[in-house]
């Protein structure tokens, strides 16, 4: 390993390779634009404001680096380890991650705007408040991660692993989320809009308060999950799994119901004005002062439902939403 080029001889190579900066005095704002980085080692080192604008960087390890409000535009990082990193308020624009390890690091507040992840480990890392726009990532495992009110905009995360995630209004908006398998996860009062979850499981999971508007569910599962006043209006739930989960007070106004599985469910005070419930189980479910509005259920299955103070169609409240509809 290389120590003994000064700093200024180093930044004038294009190449900068079998280097050691652990021991060395690093200015702040330090910038690499445009260098190839490969095989030096970082580890703890002051890259606070550190310009990787344009890098390739390979096989470098920035163990505990602080590399916080760093800029990695454009750059492409391949088997790089960044285990416990300090990457608070980084900036990710176009850049291309592969193999890259970054269990245990602080990204809180970074940004990725049209990044591209591949391989990368991302256990224990703390992703609160950041924001992911139009990033792409192949099977991201997120096992123990703090996702805090991080957002996701028009991002592909399919199949994506959520173990113990600590995600309390995280925000989705217009994502790609098919097959995710959430465990034992805190996503309490999360808002996900428009985004396509089929096929997802949500086991063990806190829900309560959530917000899927508009979102797919389709074939979802909620086993053991908490969804009381959780927010489902205009969301697709055919064949979606909701036997059994406390539901009190959630919305499906609007929802597609189909052939969901709503059996033995707390539904008291949830309002499904509107909903298509064609050949959904309302079995043993609690429906007591549910909103039944311009829903019709006679085409669901309601063996042993009770159905005390639901409310059934408002015939002059549907005609004045007919007339609203044509004028």
């Amino acid at each position: 390993m290389n120590r003994g080029a000064s700093l200024d001889e180093l930044l004038a190579l294009e190449t900068i390779e079998n280097v050691d900066f652990t021991q060395r005095e690093l200015p702040g704002g330090l910038s690499f634009a445009g260098r190839a980085l490969i095989s030096c080692l970082f580890d703890g080192a002051a890259l606070s404001g550190a310009d990787f604008t344009g890098c390739r960087v390979e096989r470098c390890s920035f163990r505990g680096a602080d590399l916080s409000d760093a800029a990695f535009d454009k750059a492409e990082l391949a088997d790089c380890d960044f285990t416990g990193a300090k990457l608070g308020g980084a900036r990710f624009v176009r850049a291309k991650l592969a193999r890259a390890d970054l269990d245990g690091a602080d990204m809180s507040r970074a940004f990725f705007h049209k990044s591209e992840f591949s391989e990368c480990a991302w256990n224990g890392a703390n992703l609160s408040e950041a924001t992911f726009m139009e990033a792409a990532t192949k099977l991201p495992d997120f096992t123990d991660n703090n996702m805090e009110k991080a957002l996701f905009v028009s991002c592909a995360l399919d199949g994506a692993k959520l173990a113990k995630a600590r995600a309390p209004m995280l925000v989705l908006q217009k994502c790609s989320c098919s097959k995710i398998a959430a465990e034992e996860c805190d996503l309490t009062q999360i808002v996900a809009m428009e985004t396509d979850f089929t096929e997802s499981s949500f086991a063990r999971c806190g829900l309560g308060l959530g917000g899927f508007i508009g979102s797919n569910m389709t074939k979802c599962s909620f086993a053991g999950s908490d969804l009381t006043a959780a927010h489902f209006a205009r969301a697709v739930l055919a064949l979606a799994d909701l036997s059994g989960a406390p539901l009190e007070k959630a919305n499906f106004a609007g929802a597609d119901l189909s052939y969901a599985d709503l059996s033995r469910a707390n539904l008291k005070m949830a309002d499904f004005s509107h909903a298509k419930v064609t050949r959904a189980r309302f079995d043993g479910a609690d429906m007591t002062l549910a909103n039944g509005h311009a829903v019709n259920f006679g085409e669901a299955s309601m063996s042993g439902a009770v159905t005390e103070g639901l409310r059934p169609t408002d015939g002059r409240l549907l005609a004045a939403e007919n007339f609203m509809k044509k004028n």
